[in-house]
């Protein structure tokens, strides 16, 4: 959960939990928790009631904020090399490795990109990296460019969220991205995917494909892009029909601050390492080197899996 917190000398540290899921927040209360993990940590949590687990899976017991606020995990557990990985799974052995032991497959340790974290005005605590461009099939979109950059305001700019479930998009960006996709996916070389009726959340739904327009999120340079595949980009929503699981995250300044925020869907099976000390992400695409979050069994350090 993400916290407000204030703690005046010689009284109780109150804090305003807020639960991401669902987007409600309440009062609580800052107490100091032993937790075991490979050995006994002593942590600052914020106590809230129940209700506030509403909207979460069967059995949670609170949420972990990994972001960089002073009472984040990373800035309670790590020290040393400030480092962790994150790996969403598909349906299960996802983890939460916390240091930098973690040993690669070698498959996977060889294809790891590196980009810088950005520093986000408007959300300091926020994991941002810097999109210069966005690509369908290599051919690059048509938009207003600035808004990948932070504005005055301290809007703009592309996050990574594990609690926004399918990446979203500016408006004016969306509609260039989905329309140049639905053109490559439709008329382009070596697709011809069939147009279906929407099924919500998504709008443009077609007839499964084994074979969809790669999008790429070109970052500090043309070599280095986060590439999206088909397993990423499109929602099974049932045995004959695909969506694309990209939506329109509003106009910029009335519903986000971020004109890209980077999904659970996308992050799916993509190993994440949050380098805080060197203040860069690396990202690497597990099924495209034949491997998955499970295939991490047996981690050392301390870890969280689920």
């Amino acid at each position: 959960m993400s916290t407000d917190h204030s703690c005046p000398i010689l009284s109780t540290c109150t804090t305003a939990p807020t639960n991401t899921i669902s987007g409600v927040s309440t009062k609580g209360e800052l107490v100091h928790q032993s937790i075991l993990a490979k050995c006994v940590l002593g942590l600052l949590v914020s106590r809230a009631p129940a209700s506030l687990l509403r909207g979460l899976a069967r059995g949670a017991g609170g949420m972990a904020g990994l972001g960089r606020g002073r009472i984040g995990l990373p800035a309670q557990v790590l020290l040393g090399d400030r480092k962790f990985f994150v790996c969403v799974p598909k349906t299960s052995g996802g983890f939460v490795y916390f240091g930098d032991e973690l040993l690669l497959d070698y498959r996977v340790a060889k294809y790891m990109l590196y980009t810088p974290l950005v520093a986000s005005p408007s959300e300091p605590d926020e994991y941002f990296i810097g999109v210069k461009s966005i690509k369908i099939n290599g051919r690059a979109i048509d938009f207003d460019g600035s808004l990948l950059s932070f504005d005055e305001n301290g809007y703009g700019g592309t996050k990574l969220s594990t609690v926004v479930a399918y990446t979203t998009l500016e408006t004016s960006i969306y509609k260039a991205f989905t329309k140049a996709f639905v053109g490559e996916a439709t008329t382009g070389f070596g697709f011809n995917m069939s147009r279906v009726a929407s099924v919500a959340p998504f709008e443009y739904c077609f007839l499964n494909s084994k074979s969809v327009p790669v999008i790429d999120l070109v970052l500090q340079s043309e070599m280095v892009k986060w590439r999206i595949h088909g397993w990423n980009s499109m929602v099974n929503v049932s045995d004959d029909v695909m969506c694309l699981g990209f939506l329109d995250g509003g106009v910029m300044n009335q519903t986000t601050s971020a004109v890209i925020v980077i999904g659970g869907n996308q992050l799916e099976n993509n190993l994440v390492e949050f380098d805080l000390e060197g203040s860069r992400l690396g990202f690497s695409s597990l099924l495209d080197k034949q491997s998955r979050c499970s295939d991490f069994s047996s981690l050392g350090g301390e870890s969280r899996s689920w």
